[in-house]
């Protein structure tokens, strides 16, 4: 005997029911109305749209993933996007999250598990984006940037050698890639290899990076630990031109400027820098410096 089919309205696609009624089988699917099926597509589609503004990409992908009603494909795309979503608004516990309930979906894919990694480190939790990067490197071993980004959480701990050996893996697997030289000069710097730190940084200057600015000022960085003034200052220069906040470089130019004895340069870039982070510390510190050295003692105190 062919059951009957009986469509009912319901809040969720695809679930169903069997009941004998009269020798037959009816059949209850329950459908989703077309009104809020049309809703949960419209958010979908919003959640992935590049158009749709951050806040309000946040609200449609958990909408659509709150409805229950999405597939395990589409799940997991919108966890993905939310995860993404809420790394760019600066809640990286939130994107931690989102990531966790993907990767439960789809344990093996690449991409989630090295954006959770990304949260990981945003959080300063080293020891679990480490973990996230060695599951990552089982999975695509050639890939040069898992390793850098390894190499940056062992850093993260102070283990510069196992960072080291990551930031070299990277190099050898894609030397034109500019993040492992960038990483092995910071790491080169901890342990007071100035000059290998000096060449890594050039190298990844010449390669060229979306973000240079902080590339010149570690290289500035290095050159004013070996006491090459000079030519820390011209990187702080550099670095204060192609960045948009630089504060770090200005109050790296500052602290040589004082150093230099050009007090009123130094001064100048270090109250730029209190004015930016008025609890700058080492800009108060150097201040401070500069003037008890003019013999500005109660301002010293201060």
């Amino acid at each position: 005997m062919q059951p009957i089919l009986r469509l009912t309205s319901a809040t969720r696609i695809g679930s169903r029911t069997g009941v004998i009624v009269g020798g037959a089988t009816v059949i209850t699917i329950a459908c989703m109305p077309s009104l809020e099926l049309a809703d949960i597509e419209a958010d979908l589609k919003a959640c992935v749209s590049k158009e749709t503004p951050l806040q309000d990409r946040a609200q449609v992908c958990q909408r659509a993933i709150d409805s229950d009603a999405l597939n395990q494909k589409q799940m997991v795309v919108a966890l993905y996007t939310l995860g993404h979503t809420y790394l760019a608004l600066g809640d990286a516990d939130q994107a931690v999250a989102a990531f966790s309930r993907a990767i439960e979906r789809a344990p093996n894919e690449l991409s989630l598990i090295m954006s959770r990694s990304e949260a990981f480190i945003r959080l300063r939790r080293f020891d679990a984006a480490i973990g996230d990067l060695s599951r990552a490197i089982e999975l695509k071993p050639d890939l040069a940037p898992l390793y850098s980004n390894r190499g940056n959480a062992f850093a993260g701990l102070g283990d510069h050698p196992h960072a080291l050996q990551d930031f070299g893996e990277a190099i050898r697997l894609q030397p034109d890639l500019a993040q492992p030289y960038i990483g092995r000069g910071r790491s080169l710097m901890a342990n007071s290899e100035f000059d290998k730190a000096i060449a890594d940084f050039t190298k990844a200057i010449e390669i060229g990076h979306p973000q240079i600015a902080p590339v010149y000022n570690y290289r500035g960085m290095a050159y004013a630990r070996l006491g090459r003034d000079i030519d820390a200052l011209e990187n702080f220069d550099e670095a204060i031109r192609q960045d948009s906040e630089p504060i770090e470089p200005y109050f790296n130019r500052g602290a040589v400027r004082a150093r230099m004895n050009n007090l009123v340069a130094g001064r100048e870039d270090l109250e730029r820098v209190v004015a930016a982070v008025p609890k700058h510390i080492g800009a108060q510190y150097a201040l401070a410096g500069i003037d008890q050295t003019e013999g500005r003692y109660e301002a010293a105190i201060q």
